[in-house]
């Protein structure tokens, strides 16, 4: 049923009266129920830190992806931000100014439980979502790159997958040395290097062409929906356009699989790319896990020390918090220099984040547009 844009704005002012804990770091999720029928109220969280490559709008890809996507929600209004209203009927660009423009987004609802409730990280997950994902990875292989909104200007060219790595470094870099500004000291005192990156950039080198195609760019147990049709994946503000390994190392380092399942995952995801996207995936796999590894020592030093903060002295979530922030930093060590090779203590974190009070003041996009 097709409805007017006041109808949406109506479920954005009911959305914003509501209550919700489905929240990630740049949007919250509210489901709003109109007479029978239930809708998901997408809401962006003011002042977020973007720490994230941000290529396109979410609203434009998720207009793009049907029918090429099986299971994704369905863009039923955007109030396009800044840029004005969308079209009410099928969410492509519309109509400009029918609102005053809060930036929000209205799908279809998805009726199930997210994965990360049901199998929580580090837990099995069934051969039949491993199956769902294999086809979502499929269908993502085949997606037809004129259906996809205009790509950046000085976006590296189809197949440069290391002009592709350097764009990811890059941001990288920025966040560490904008991070590190914001939080005098911290990441001194964890012996995070100013450019943790290096020795990755020489390994980028020897980085196989592959053919660019659309990336989900943050696949993981908490934006997987378990329905009646199957898993849907939710959260599409990370797509992106470029090397078809980075998605799978992406998923692998932020899945939390047991091994017999991240063997499926990488061995499915080999059965369903072309050669032209998987030539010399392995090496290629192990380049983006470390830099995935050491990206997050970075972004994860900025939040996981406010959570540790916020978190009562002595208790057991500031002491899972402590335990869970060591652990990041300790995975990414072995890629800064054999002077790193000696794991840091919880002990030694947990009193770097309380000398520095775990504060940040970091605000800058991180778009690439």
């Amino acid at each position: 049923m097709c409805r007017a844009a006041p109808d949406y704005m109506a479920m954005y002012e009911t959305a914003m009266l509501q209550e919700s804990d489905v929240r990630g770091f740049y949007h919250r999720n509210v489901r709003v129920v109109v007479g029978e029928e239930s809708f998901m109220v997408r809401v962006a969280m003011k002042d977020s830190e973007a720490m994230d490559l941000v290529v396109w709008p979410e609203e434009e890809i998720l207009a793009a992806l049907h029918p090429h996507v099986t299971h994704a929600p369905r863009l039923l209004f955007s109030s396009g931000g800044n840029d004005g209203a969308g079209d009410a009927s099928d969410g492509r660009g519309g109509s400009k100014g029918l609102l005053p423009a809060p930036p929000f987004q209205v799908h279809s609802f998805i009726e199930g439980d997210s994965l990360d409730r049901v199998h929580p990280h580090g837990s099995e997950i069934p051969v039949q979502v491993s199956d769902d994902i294999a086809q979502f990875f499929g269908e993502l292989l085949r997606f037809p790159q004129g259906e996809l909104p205009e790509i950046p200007s000085g976006w590296p060219e189809d197949g440069d997958s290391r002009g592709f790595s350097l764009v990811l470094l890059r941001l990288g870099r920025f966040l560490r040395s904008d991070c590190g500004k914001s939080i005098p000291g911290l990441f001194e005192m964890l012996e995070i290097p100013e450019d943790p990156f290096a020795l990755l950039e020489g390994a980028s080198r020897r980085l196989a062409a592959r053919s660019f195609r659309l990336l989900h760019g943050d696949i993981h147990r908490g934006n997987m929906m378990r329905g009646d049709g199957g898993t849907f994946f939710l959260d599409w503000q990370l797509a992106l356009w470029g090397d078809p390994v980075y998605d799978l190392a992406d998923h692998v380092h932020k899945m939390g699989y047991v091994p017999a399942d991240e063997v499926r995952a990488v061995r499915n995801w080999v059965g369903v790319a072309p050669e032209r996207c998987s030539r010399g995936w392995g090496e290629a796999l192990d380049f983006y896990i470390a830099y995935e590894r050491v990206k997050s020592s970075v972004v994860d030093t900025v939040r996981w020390s406010r959570r540790i903060v916020n978190e009562a002295e002595g208790s057991f979530a500031r002491h899972a918090a402590v335990t869970e922030l060591t652990g990041k930093i300790n995975q990414a060590r072995p890629y800064w220099g054999r002077e790193f090779s000696t794991p840091l203590a919880p002990d030694r974190v947990a009193r770097a984040v309380a000398e520095t009070g775990g504060e940040s003041g970091t605000s800058r996009s991180a778009e690439c547009r």
